[in-house]
Order: C-alpha cells, then sequence, then structure tokens
C-alpha cells in the first residue's frame, strides 16, 4: 500500500537550512534548481531556503558548456565560484564551502528547523559514511536523530533519484517519521565496497562519452520531490528513475511492496541498528 510523507516540523515558514554536496554536472544544475525553488517560496510568503554548498575541486576546461562555468572561472573553486555568483545576482547570502564534505561537517547547523541534505557527487563511499555516521552519530543534533537526504546519481544516460531518511540513534526519545524512508544505500547496499569513480575528464569530448549532455538536468528534476513536499504538505513518492537518452521518467513510490523489489523491508535498518 502507497504511504505519504508529511512536511517536516519548522518547514512550513523556513528558511529551510540545505546542505548541498558537490556542484558539478549534476550539483550545479541543483544550486540552479535552488536557487529557483527559494524564489518560489518567498514569492508565495514563505521564508525560503539558506543553502550551504560543499566542493573542493576547481573549475577546468572540460567542465565548460557541460556545468555552469566559463572560461574566465577555470582554476578557481567550484563551490565558491557559483555560489558568489548567484548571491551577488539574486541578493543571497548563501555560503560556499571550498573543501570537499564530510559526514560530520554536515551536522554543524545550529537551527530550530531540521536541515535537508543534497548530494550530488560520485564517490559510494562517500554515501556510505553518510549513512553511517548518522546511523551512530545523529542524534547529536539537538536531539534530532532524523534528516531528510536527497541523493541524485546517474551514469551515461540514465540514473535515479532517491530522496530518505538518515536515521540517528534517537537517544533523546524523539519518535521516528512515518512513515520511514529508506536511502540511497538501503536501497544499494551493494554500494558497499564498491571503487570510486570520480577521475576527472580531460576534454569536453571525454566527459560527454561517460555522461550524456542532458542527464544532469534529468538528475536535478529530483528537486520537484522537495517543491512538492513544501507546496502540497505531502508526497507519496520518493524518487524516480530517468533515462535521459529514451526522455523517460518513473516514480518510485512510497511503498514497502516496491522497496522489497530492491530486497529491502523497513525491519532491517532496524535489525542493522541493533546489531551496532
Amino acid at each position: 500500500m502507497t504511504q505519504t510523507l508529511t512536511l517536516p516540523n519548522g518547514w512550513t515558514e523556513g528558511p529551510i537550512p540545505v546542505d548541498l554536496v558537490g556542484v558539478g554536472g549534476t550539483g550545479s544544475e541543483v544550486l540552479d534548481g535552488l536557487v529557483r525553488m527559494h524564489h518560489g517560496l518567498v514569492g508565495l510568503g514563505h521564508r525560503g531556503l539558506q543553502v550551504r554548498v560543499f566542493d573542493g575541486d576547481t573549475v577546468s576546461a572540460s567542465n565548460i558548456g557541460r556545468q555552469r562555468f566559463g572560461p574566465r572561472d577555470v582554476g578557481q573553486n567550484k563551490a565558491v565560484t557559483l555560489v558568489t555568483r548567484y548571491n551577488l545576482f539574486f541578493g543571497l547570502d548563501w555560503e560556499g564551502v571550498p573543501t570537499m564534505a564530510e559526514p560530520e561537517t554536515l551536522d554543524s547547523w545550529r537551527t530550530p528547523t531540521i536541515p535537508l541534505v543534497v548530494t550530488c557527487v560520485d564517490r559510494a563511499s562517500f554515501r556510505v559514511a553518510l549513512a553511517d555516521y548518522w546511523r551512530d552519530t545523529g542524534n547529536h543534533f539537538g536531539g534530532r536523530g532524523t534528516r531528510l537526504w536527497l541523493d541524485m546519481g546517474n551514469g551515461q544516460h540514465r540514473g535515479q533519484v532517491v530522496l530518505g531518511h538518515l536515521l540517528g540513534t534517537n537517544g533523546f526519545g524523539v519518535p521516528e517519521p512515518a512513515p520511514t524512508l529508506p536511502n540511497i544505500v538501503d536501497l544499494y547496499p551493494e554500494m558497499r565496497g564498491q571503487p570510486d569513480d570520480d577521475a576527472p575528464s580531460c576534454s569536453m569530448a571525454e566527459a560527454l562519452a561517460f555522461q550524456d549532455l542532458w542527464v544532469n538536468k534529468y538528475a536535478s528534476m529530483g528537486l520537484s520531490l522537495i517543491w512538492n513536499l513544501i507546496r502540497d504538505g505531502s508526497i507519496d513518492t520518493h524518487g524516480m528513475f530517468f533515462d535521459s537518452k529514451a526522455g523517460s521518467m518513473q516514480p518510485l513510490p512510497i511503498n514497502p511492496a516496491t522497496w522489497a523489489m530492491f530486497g529491502y523491508a523497513p525491519q532491517d535498518r532496524d535489525a542493522e541498528d541493533a546489531l551496532q
């Protein structure tokens, strides 16, 4: 039976804290979408978003055109370059952090509103480390052991978006949300031990051999899940699968029967936590 996820406490008015990890091909598209979402929310009387962007990479010539960078950006840090540009253009005060994010750095918000984590990275190891860190220590944030995690990943022309929960130990007795959404690591446990594949491309042609020009735009459509959650107050899908070559998108419903097709059952995570 399909279930629904309701709007987290504190998201009604905002500002909603957002950590965006990675502003390469997908992340730069996502950052542009977050800016548009912010202004859309403000236009509706909401306080919008407050965003931190993490990326330790510098712009290379192969990034021009496929990512949101120009020739004069080459050699500059990606996060600082894009955030500075959007801050100046739209009058924002978002933060660009010129380092690679670590799980503990995403646990540093001190705000009554529970933050959203958005990851646009190639490294499977980071996703696994983030999921494990939050399971073990996530209740440090004001007693809240849970926050939403939107992960976007893609290959040459196919990919997926999964909105799930980062669950802590809830040592302060804070109740879990209903339903608890499996995250990307829950649905794809095989990424544990999977080698990272984030080697830089030397040219635009080489980059396009690995990723279609439009696949990152498809991945960024995952932000529609957050927009619909805020606008409508609830959603009954928590992800999507896309193919930029075929021009197709398929939803991931909030449904234990669908999760079972991945080999995941809600009690699986409970049993894993009990073994820690």
